[in-house]
């Protein structure tokens, strides 16, 4: 499909500009709107990214991430980065323990590079991805506070900062939160009741417990935390 909207006749008879919001937080498929924008890129489509942080720096990118063969790998190779995502594979970062809480290793799986699904670094996939793209691809500081539809696929999007615009095409990826989903859907995101903690070895810790509990952790305190 992102090969037909290459096409110059398909690109005129439905496009003009697309609109795109970045997955915000650590999502399982990181920075699916900037790759987006990169393939749309290397079909001559124009697109904007309205990105809520206020630049590329202004927070660490999380642990690592593994990119998978049959999509995250695919749209890397449709937006010409292969080169560049072999370059960033963090070798035998795919390999996985599992314990109990007594310590008692259920599971221990080598990385011998055959999984198909390498790991990165969050920061590093979205460095290659922002670096491909043009400078003025992405409005940083562009918080969404709301998204009403004017009809004709068009789209009103409000900025925190009261500014407006108008879109022709609007994709939603923007977390759990969004503000595009109501749009489409009434659904909301719920606590289920477990929670992965991770730490900066990559270790995930799995907690079953109260949104209350979790709220009242102070992770800004490294000791408390």
């Amino acid at each position: 499909m992102l090969a037909q909207l290459g096409r110059r006749t398909t690109q005129e008879r439905i496009l003009r500009r697309v609109e795109l919001l970045p997955s915000c937080g650590d999502a399982s498929e990181e920075g699916c709107s900037i790759r987006l924008a990169c393939v749309l890129h290397v079909h001559g489509i124009p697109a904007t990214i309205y990105e809520a942080e206020p630049s590329a720096e202004a927070r660490t990118q999380g642990g690592q991430l593994d990119i998978h063969q049959h999509n995250g790998q695919l749209a890397l190779e449709a937006a010409g980065l292969t080169d560049e995502f072999r370059a960033i594979i963090h070798v035998g970062g795919a390999a996985s323990r599992i314990l109990d809480q007594h310590r008692t290793m259920l599971l221990d799986e080598p990385d011998d590079g055959t999984d198909g699904r390498p790991e990165v670094l969050r920061g590093d996939v979205r460095r290659i991805l922002l670096d491909s793209l043009p400078d003025d691809t992405i409005q940083w500081g562009h918080k969404v506070t709301d998204a009403s539809p004017l009809g004709d696929g068009r789209h009103e999007l409000t900025f925190a900062d009261g500014s407006t615009v108008t879109t022709s095409i609007l994709v939603g990826g923007d977390g759990a939160w969004s503000k595009i989903r109501p749009l489409l859907s009434g659904a909301k995101p719920k606590y289920v009741g477990t929670v992965f903690i991770e730490n900066i070895v990559h270790t995930y810790v799995q907690l079953n417990r109260s949104s209350e509990w979790i709220a009242g952790i102070n992770f800004t305190d490294a000791v408390v935390a």
